[in-house]
């Protein structure tokens, strides 16, 4: 360990860049980012631990990861996705008004997602107080306890206020 210096963590790192993982991909900037800061951890306990005097990461930066694109869904997607809220008929069905209410609960979820952005665990969490129908906005708590205000769009809101009218 104690022959290892700034070069060859240099030469490591960019070993990553140019090679492939086992299944023959390119490592991921998350993934080379990862690795540095493992080895970094894994180098300040050494020298917490007086295995080695110094540090031969202590002056390298942590390398930059790419921040990916987010996609965005096309009209025929879209369309898809409000048609899956439906639900056919099968063997001992729902009754035509229980299939209503289900599909205007699952139209509601869905455009709710879609409009906000929200995760799928905090509009689990949404309670019909948290909406300001009067500004547009609904109280999200999130991860880490975190709590913001997220506006949402006008479809959201027809499916929002048809929901509950089916229950």
């Amino acid at each position: 360990m104690a022959d290892i210096e700034e070069i060859d963590i240099i030469v490591w790192l960019s070993h990553l860049r140019d090679g492939t993982n086992r299944w023959g991909r390119p490592y991921s900037s998350r993934t080379i980012e990862t690795y540095f800061r493992d080895v970094l951890v894994f180098f300040n306990w050494l020298v917490a631990h007086k295995h080695l005097e110094e540090n031969p990461m202590a002056d390298l930066k942590s390398p930059k990861t790419e921040k990916p694109l987010i996609r965005v869904f096309t009209e025929d997607e879209l369309m898809r996705l409000d048609a899956a809220c439906d639900r056919e008929p099968k063997g001992r069905s729902l009754t035509q008004d229980e299939r209503k209410a289900l599909a205007a609960r699952d139209r509601a979820f869905l455009w709710l997602l879609l409009s906000t952005g929200i995760r799928i665990s905090e509009a689990c969490g949404l309670l019909f107080a948290d909406i300001d129908w009067d500004m547009g906005m609904i109280f999200v708590r999130g991860k880490g306890s975190k709590e913001r205000k997220v506006p949402f769009g006008k479809v959201a809101r027809q499916h929002l206020v048809v929901s509950p009218v089916c229950y």
